[in-house]
């Protein structure tokens, strides 16, 4: 009788951990399937932003690019009407000589009296306001700024009457590798750090503009199309579309961090995406399977990660002596325990995802 009822001990302890394991994997399968739909959400809502037909990249890239060329065509048809001769039905007649109420003896009437001649406007003289206007013609037709696309939300002003350098020099549109955002950037921070050489800063105390000098061009200033708002909101919807478990990148694509040796009851603080684990030695008496030669032992012990609030998750048993283990339901944890049986030992190394 003894046996029998330990056949059904047995039996129903089998049940257990069956049922045990679907639903741990069902579990498992609910978490995935939330990042999932937190992944696409983040996706829809970076995607909305980029292309909204009004205020969107594509949109601004289309106005700008509808600028640059009609300034084109004023630029030439200004040029061909400057260079354009005389027609001949009104022509220009000199005079041969003097009229009579010219004199050369009066200082207004000589050379320099002529170009030394202020205007009502400016208060600049003649030759100054001819200076001023070949200065203007040449930057138009030596402006070679470059826009950008519709990634790199940028437009710029330019100052024509500028002479150092002389005549404007060819330059490119800032730079704006929204995959670069960092949480704890706003948008001066991000476009100092992402342009090297340039000095962003507001242009409003409301912060609905940041803008830059050109370094090659002291009369151009660029601006970006971002209020501090919209950056929040595309930061936001950034973090939001990375959302997720990290994993493994490959040993080139990880930093490594200092190692600890093995022991039980160490807990390692420091940001890390997972950890690798050398197990060295362990005692005899402890169980093995083989994977195609690879051992794994049974009852080394496990670790767990740890978030940054101090929340442990699901513990993660050590069998392999050289393993790979990351977080399952963080983007990265703020540290891990360790627990093993006595005799184990080796090294666990952190590792971060740059």
């Amino acid at each position: 009788m003894s046996i029998a009822l330990e056949e059904i001990a047995i039996g129903l302890l089998t049940q257990d951990i069956a049922l045990s394991q679907q639903i741990q994997a069902q579990m498992q399968f609910n978490r995935v399937i939330t990042e999932l739909e937190l992944i696409y959400s983040g996706i829809l809502g970076l995607n909305g932003v980029l292309t909204d037909p009004t205020f969107g990249l594509s949109a601004l890239q289309s106005q700008i690019a509808t600028l640059s060329g009609q300034l084109a065509i004023d630029v030439t048809a200004l040029q061909t009407a400057i260079a354009a001769t005389q027609q001949a039905a009104n022509p220009v007649v000199l005079p041969s000589s003097y009229p009579g109420t010219w004199s050369a003896t009066i200082a207004s009437d000589s050379a320099s009296g002529v170009w030394n001649t202020p205007d009502a406007f400016t208060g600049a003289t003649t030759l100054g306001d001819l200076s001023n206007l070949a200065v203007v013609l040449s930057n138009m037709g030596a402006f070679h700024v470059n826009p950008g696309d519709s990634d790199r939300p940028f437009h710029w002003i330019s100052n024509l009457f500028q002479t150092s350098p002389f005549p404007i020099t060819r330059t490119f549109s800032p730079e704006f590798p929204a995959n670069t955002i960092l949480p704890s950037d706003d948008l001066v921070s991000f476009l100092n750090g992402a342009n090297a050489g340039w000095s962003w800063s507001w242009d409003d105390v409301a912060h609905n503009w940041a803008s830059a000098n050109d370094p090659l061009n002291a009369g151009v200033t660029w601006y970006c199309d971002l209020n501090a708002v919209q950056f929040a909101q595309l930061q936001s919807a950034l973090a939001g579309a990375v959302t997720g478990a990290p994993v493994w990148p490959g040993l080139a694509g990880v930093t490594l961090l200092t190692p600890v040796a093995i022991a039980d009851g160490v807990t390692i603080t420091e940001v890390m995406h997972g950890c690798l684990i050398a197990v060295t030695g362990y005692p005899l008496n402890r169980g093995q399977f083989s994977f195609n030669g690879v051992i794994s032992v049974r009852n080394l012990g496990a670790l767990a990660f740890f978030s940054d609030n101090g929340d442990e998750e699901f513990p993660q048993t050590l069998g392999f002596t050289s393993a790979v283990y990351l977080p399952k339901s963080m983007s990265s944890a703020a540290g891990l325990l360790l627990r093993t049986t006595g005799g184990v030992t080796g090294t666990i190394t952190p590792f971060t995802i740059p």
